[in-house]
């Protein structure tokens, strides 16, 4: 490549030019099939004297990123973004542009279900909080971290998150709806006890929940009603994939916090129940239902 002679024969300021020159050039052709071989290969030959050109470096890294991202390859995008040379030790980065990479990281990885990978690049944006001065970097660290605690199954803090981001002024009224239907999901699937039912409550007498699939099982949650198999399952196909997972019991976390809420609302009604009628009434065996009891 005739611009990495001459910046080996050339001042540091030339060559530095040239390298920029063509990263710019680069960036204007239309196919990217030739842009990514391109930036690969000069990304390869620059790999040597990155303390030279490493603001071109990073650029190329930024857009041959971007690329693959329009691609959905979002794993390929990650990647290439996690070679961001930020512990080089030659150049001082903005805790801002910092943080900007290490949250598009996280989000690409979370859009694989990568989800470990994901926490590691939230984590390193966490300890650049201080020092960040973006409000739009914070509110997607917030996002970020819901999502994180929702995968956890930490349930009860992923929906209080989900729904203080459906409170935030500065995000667009849709991702509004969206935090706020992540909220609702989250609550419901939290254990029982006090802490669902303040926040049922709170999602409850929100107007815009009445507008969202869920609204119906959010109703009888929150009144304390029973909840029908058939309402389970049609609540079962809203949710994403990690939020129906097996448990150790045999029974899904929504079969647990369904089970849990109809023992909680029959003990609402009945004084004195047989472990059958109980048993047909919340759907589970009867020899499951002291199990059931236990676990409430």
């Amino acid at each position: 490549m005739s611009f990495l002679a001459v910046g080996e024969t050339q001042n540091t300021v030339t060559a530095k030019n040239v390298v920029s020159s063509f990263v710019d050039a680069l960036k204007k052709q239309s196919s990217n099939e030739l842009t990514k071989e391109v930036a690969t290969h000069a990304l390869d030959k620059l790999q040597s004297r990155v303390s030279t050109f490493e603001d071109s470096v990073v650029q190329l890294l930024q857009y041959l990123a971007e690329i693959y991202e329009t691609e959905q390859n979002w794993l390929k995008s990650a990647h290439v973004l996690s070679l961001v040379p930020f512990d080089s030790g030659r150049k001082q980065y903005q805790a801002d542009f910092k943080m900007e990479i290490y949250l598009k990281i996280a989000r690409l990885y979370l859009e694989e279900e990568r989800h470990v990978d994901a926490e590691a690049f939230i984590n390193r944006a966490t300890s650049l909080i201080p020092e960040v001065t973006r409000k739009d970097l914070l509110i997607i660290h917030k996002v970020c971290s819901a999502r994180m605690q929702d995968y956890w199954r930490k349930f009860d803090d992923a929906a209080r998150r989900y729904l203080a981001l459906a409170y935030e002024p500065s995000i667009h009224p849709d991702e509004q709806l969206t935090s706020l239907r992540c909220a609702i999901n989250c609550a419901i699937l939290s254990s029982a006890g006090p802490t669902r039912s303040r926040q049922l409550a709170s999602l409850y007498k929100d107007e815009r929940s009445q507008s969202l699939p869920a609204f119906s099982i959010l109703e009888k949650m929150h009144l304390e009603r029973i909840i029908k198999p058939s309402e389970v399952e049609e609540f079962s196909s809203l949710i994403p994939t990690h939020q129906k997972a097996m448990l150790a019991d045999g029974w899904t976390i929504l079969d647990r916090a369904v089970i849990q809420h109809n023992i909680l609302s029959a003990s609402k009604l009945y004084y004195n129940i047989a472990l059958e009628e109980l048993g047909a009434l919340v759907g589970v065996s009867p020899e499951k239902v002291p199990f059931c009891t236990m676990c409430v």
